[in-house]
């Protein structure tokens, strides 16, 4: 057991021995593309835990395992690099463009520094609308933009929605902000007449749109960010880029599936103590609910007439309206094809979307195609084209 001991102790001061001997002090300097010392950045050795940060004149030293060690170099707002290691080292660390601009679509598809802009303005990733999916890829947006309520309506999630950005300016008039799909304004309205009447909500506009289609939504509020497209944007304007073909080697293939399930939520408290009950008073049938006879429609048991002529106890349906609810199901498919040369390119999608409501004998089967292309004829013309069925 001693020798055991003793033994383990050896090996640990030999190891610790070694590693001393081999480590390698370095030194170096870290600056930009233009020469200027960087204060602060990070110079860390590759697997391990060893590092520093350099100094007012941008210079670090470090000690590190080996002669072959690797240093990861890395600070804010700049591209992170790794190095091996040497005597005296120079570290020139470029500028991350993504990080320090963002660049943003404006009005008139008009890409812009985010920065530089006087008016406000919030973007949205394609992706980030499609994690959860819906028929109407507006509802996608709902706490996503600050200033933008989203409201659907009871026909379900294919139904029409209603979208105020910043509250409603208008009395009387329409308070939806105008849609812009690749620079083509759509109509955001209702194309049915869906009431509590009856009538049939076929959606909108926004319905037909694919989310797997789309790059980036850009929300622009104010009269200031709209005034390229005049009164129509004084609600503001919601900007809609869809995906176009990239250049690759091969054909690339994208598919995927969602599956949505929906519940009726909330019910409003309803009272079960009285009802609606017909009686007959002097050969006459007549509706009981309030007045002399209000203790008459208390739902007690009692036997009345039903609207078809029999006769039935009086008695609490407390569910009725709970058991008239199903459950929704949603299935989606969503295939994606888009390739091209330094010339020219084209994307296809295709999307298969049935889907059932919490009402019963509500479903949707909906299939959506779109095709768009683009090609660079000249180095100042290029043509850009879109089909959507």
């Amino acid at each position: 057991m001693k020798k055991s001991l003793i033994l383990i102790v050896l090996l640990a001061i030999q190891f610790v021995f070694v590693s001393y001997a081999n480590a390698e002090n370095i030194k170096g300097v870290v600056t930009d593309s233009k020469g200027e010392s960087i204060i602060g950045a990070t110079v860390r050795e590759k697997g391990t835990n060893v590092g520093t940060i350099t100094d007012f004149d941008g210079k670090f030293t470090i000690t590190v395992k080996s002669s072959q060690s690797v240093l990861i170099i890395s600070y804010v707002g700049y591209t992170t690099i790794e190095m091996i290691v040497s005597s005296q080292m120079k570290v020139i660390l470029k500028e991350d463009a993504l990080s320090l601009d963002e660049v943003v679509v404006t009005a008139l598809g008009i890409k812009r520094d985010k920065k530089s802009l006087g008016y406000a303005i919030q973007e949205v990733k394609g992706e980030d609308l499609t994690k959860v999916k819906s028929n109407n890829v507006m509802n996608s947006l709902a706490g996503r933009v600050a200033g933008l309520k989203v409201s659907t309506t009871g026909t379900g999630e294919w139904g029409s929605t209603n979208i105020l950005l910043r509250g409603a300016t208008s009395l009387s008039g329409d308070n939806q902000p105008l849609i812009v799909v690749d620079g083509i304004p759509i109509s955001g309205g209702s194309r049915g007449n869906g009431s509590e009447n009856g009538g049939i909500d076929y959606g909108s506009g926004l319905s037909d749109i694919n989310p797997d289609d789309i790059e980036t939504i850009s929300v622009l509020k104010g009269g200031n960010a709209a005034a390229l497209y005049g009164s129509r944007g004084g609600k503001g304007v919601i900007l809609i880029t869809t995906k176009k073909g990239t250049v690759k080697k091969t054909m690339g293939v994208k598919y995927s599936y969602d599956l949505g399930v929906s519940t009726l939520n909330v019910l409003p408290n309803l009272q079960n103590v009285y009802g609606r009950q017909t009686e007959v008073v002097g050969g006459i049938e007549q509706e009981v609910l309030k007045g002399t006879n209000w203790a008459d429609s208390k739902l007690d048991g009692h036997d009345v007439k039903k609207w078809n002529g029999d006769i039935a106890p009086f008695t609490v349906q407390p569910n009725n309206i709970r058991d008239f609810f199903e459950s929704g199901i949603r299935n989606s498919h969503s295939l994606e094809l888009d390739g091209g040369n330094e010339k020219a390119q084209a994307r296809l999608s295709i999307l298969y979307s049935n889907a059932s409501g919490i009402i019963p004998n509500s479903t949707l089967e909906k299939y959506s195609f779109s095709l768009s292309g683009n090609a660079k004829l000249t180095n100042k013309l290029s043509i850009i084209g879109r089909v959507n069925y």
